[in-house]
């Protein structure tokens, strides 16, 4: 397989190339455009040496299994699916455009941050602090320990949305210097997670003296790293080279400062969360990152005089979300009759989601198993139960457009009232149906939507 993917190449005629992301520790990262989801991917394609670290390609998949079955929670980065190009295992996530935590430190667009809702760039870095914690604690409330918790591994939206990324797949890099390599030897990628044996992965700079001692991880090895993580958006860079120093590095900030006075100046309370975090028993570390999420909502509301603008995301709510995420996934792969088992599954624990209803209907009815009036059917009765939501009606108006019926499509999108990108999407079916209007035929099938 290629290792050298230009853009425009399409790959397995479904997957166009535009943008090449960068390369680490793991592989070549690529930016992709699904053509039948009609949205960008991320797309990893691991190093050979880091199939074979997992076991080969096989155990590189179950490790990024583990990332996929994390689900949707809006703190982590969507995983996909795993599929083979040729014989490489590649990796298809979520794809955000803002950068990394570490490129917002770097380029210093971190503090330049102002806007309605964060007012100093305090906020901003309270938030960032926030919303990482909440996302690292639903990964250990599913059991899963990240190991490699690190700036470049925090992703943002363009509008400051903190993403966790590479859960499962961290655990297979390779080893790119040892732990007791020589102080000061050049490697050719900063701060490299390595692959170290009863440890699992770590960057050095990042690790937690559990794993320097190569012993047994729980969630709390996570949190030494997320503090370190913290204590680097205060000083403005990694001036360490190993993170088992945490307490030493934050107390040298607490008597220099950072290394640009320009920076926000860290809040004592702040201090002293992360003087907690620094313990070198995990006992004496806070019990989980929701506590210490918490005790920053307090630290915010202290400096800022107002509460923290978002509320904690709560994963119960998005359980069927993440089965129609897992069938859509299931069906790109050609695995039809396990997508339609996921889907019934997410029917059973909410028997009207729109997306798994249409979803659902849509392979059914192209299977012939039902017919256009029966899909009609159960998506009015999942539309009626979700009123409020525009997608009942968008969902309805591309079936009518599927079936040829412009005019019911038209008249549908005409009655959904919105605004924002919602609005420019409304707006664009409209106009593909105002187009095919003229020649369009009830019962013909002149559009083929994508899954939802």
């Amino acid at each position: 397989m290629s290792q050298d993917w230009k853009i425009g190449d399409t790959i397995l005629d479904l997957y166009q190339v535009t943008g090449f992301l960068g390369a680490g520790g793991m592989g070549r990262v690529y930016k992709v455009r699904h053509q039948g989801w009609n949205v960008d991917l991320a797309m990893k394609i691991p190093r050979p040496e880091t199939v074979a670290a997992a076991g080969g390609v096989e155990g590189f998949e179950r490790e990024a299994e583990t990332w996929v079955n994390l689900g949707l929670h809006s703190h982590i980065v969507s995983c996909y699916y795993v599929r083979r190009v040729d014989t490489t295992p590649v990796v298809f996530a979520e794809y955000l455009a803002g950068g990394s935590l570490h490129d917002w430190i770097d380029s210093r667009q971190l503090y330049a941050r102002i806007s309605t809702v964060f007012k100093t760039p305090l906020q901003h870095l309270l938030s960032v602090a926030i919303q990482s914690a909440w996302g690292l604690h639903y990964a250990h409330e599913q059991g899963l320990v990240h190991q490699d918790i690190k700036p470049a591994n925090l992703l943002l939206t363009s509008d400051g949305i903190v993403k966790i990324t590479d859960f499962g797949i961290a655990t297979t890099n390779t080893m790119a210097e040892m732990l007791t390599n020589i102080p000061g030897q050049v490697s050719t990628i900063k701060n490299p997670t390595l692959k170290v044996s009863g440890s699992g992965a770590m960057t050095p700079a990042y690790c937690s003296p559990e794993q320097a001692n190569r012993e047994v991880l729980t969630r709390r090895s996570d949190l030494w790293s997320w503090a370190l993580s913290v204590l680097e958006m205060f000083i403005g860079d990694c001036t360490w080279p190993y993170g088992i120093g945490a307490g030493q590095v934050l107390e040298n900030y607490l008597y220099e400062g950072a290394i640009d006075p320009q920076l926000p100046q860290m809040p004592m309370q702040v201090a002293e969360l992360l003087q907690q975090c620094f313990q070198y028993n995990p006992d004496e570390r806070p019990r989980d990152l929701l506590t210490v999420a918490q005790n920053l909502q307090s630290i915010y509301q202290q400096e800022a005089g107002e509460s923290y603008p978002f509320p904690e995301p709560k994963a119960v709510d998005n359980a069927a979300d993440s089965l129609n995420n897992r069938a859509v996934s299931l069906f790109d792969l050609g695995k039809q009759e396990e997508a339609l088992q996921v889907w019934e599954q997410a029917l059973q624990l909410q028997p009207h989601h729109l997306e798994a209803t249409y979803n659902r209907g849509l392979i059914l009815w192209r299977s012939a198993v039902i017919d256009d009036a029966d899909l009609l059917r159960v998506l009015e009765e999942a539309r009626q139960s979700s009123s409020a939501d525009w997608r009942g009606n968008y969902l309805l108006a591309l079936v009518h457009l599927e079936r040829g019926d412009c005019e019911a499509a038209i008249k549908t999108l005409e009655s959904i009232h919105v605004t924002g990108i919602e609005q420019e999407e409304i707006q664009s079916l409209c106009k593909k149906a105002r187009q095919r209007s003229p020649q369009s035929r009830r019962l013909l099938q002149t559009f083929s939507g994508h899954l939802w």
